[in-house]
């Protein structure tokens, strides 16, 4: 939470105490910067529809063998936290642009899909 996308270095840090959460609570978001994230989960959400339209597309009784909506989700709550981390951990009250950006990053490193080495 505090290291977000420096998660995997060698890093001091304190870790956060209650005021960190009650900040990370009391955040808004500016209205920008929540319009890319709901244009981004227009653009994911069709994406994931098509695939799933192409898994079932061949066998669509033999299922699936995990809920492929119930990882969107999570993922998705996931990256609000993370763009709320990034807004606090850089003193800010309003998440913005940057902190969407920071919260992707730290996504996809943790997914291991950016490698910077």
């Amino acid at each position: 939470m505090i290291l977000l996308d420096n998660f995997d270095k060698n890093i001091d840090f304190n870790y956060p105490n209650k005021d960190y959460f009650v900040k990370l609570k009391n955040l808004k978001w500016n209205k920008e910067a929540k319009k890319l994230l709901n244009k981004i989960e227009n653009v994911y959400n069709s994406y994931r529809k098509t695939y799933s339209d192409e898994v079932f597309d061949e066998n669509p009784d033999d299922g699936y063998p995990f809920t492929m909506g119930s990882f969107a989700a999570v993922s998705w709550k996931s990256l609000i936290l993370l763009t709320g981390c990034s807004a606090v951990n850089n003193g800010k009250d309003v998440m913005g642009f940057d902190d969407v950006v920071c919260a992707f990053q730290t996504y996809f490193k943790l997914l291991n899909l950016i490698n910077n080495d």
